[in-house]
């Protein structure tokens, strides 16, 4: 049972839905809050919140094709994406955490379309930033 459990940790790193994985530490209520508000931005579009989130310099990565650039080039690129793809719903699948860095991987469904997010943040001076954005269509 004990090998069971550590196979099934070690294959599904991110935990369950909405939760973290055994080996991470635990975000506080308000650090939640926080890092899931960026889950509502997409949804509304809202690209002036999300970018607020991003790294000066940032890794996007599109279905293969990736490019690291610029805070204002990083938010062309997202407006870009989501005026071609706009998101009908956009969900948290699930999230990890591994000091100081924070992943969320979330679906957002498109005009019959449907992609993976994934984002990589780091925690700086008490502050979380956007490090990746992996796009991928499902």
């Amino acid at each position: 049972m004990r090998l069971s459990l550590t196979l099934l940790l070690l294959v599904c790193p991110f935990g369950l839905k909405g939760g973290a994985a055994a080996a991470s530490y635990s975000l506080d209520d308000n650090e939640k809050k926080d890092l899931y508000s960026i889950v509502k931005y997409i949804e509304k579009g809202d690209i002036e919140a999300v970018s607020s989130w991003f790294s000066d310099n940032m890794l996007i990565a599109i279905m293969g094709e990736s490019t690291t650039c610029s805070k204002g080039q990083a938010r062309q690129i997202i407006k870009s994406f989501l005026k071609k793809y706009t998101p009908l719903s956009f969900e948290l699948l699930y999230s990890s955490s591994s000091y100081p860095i924070h992943y969320l991987v979330c679906r957002m469904k498109s005009n019959g379309a449907i992609f993976s997010f994934t984002y990589t943040l780091q925690n700086r001076d008490s502050n979380y930033y956007v490090e990746q954005i992996r796009i991928d269509k499902e």
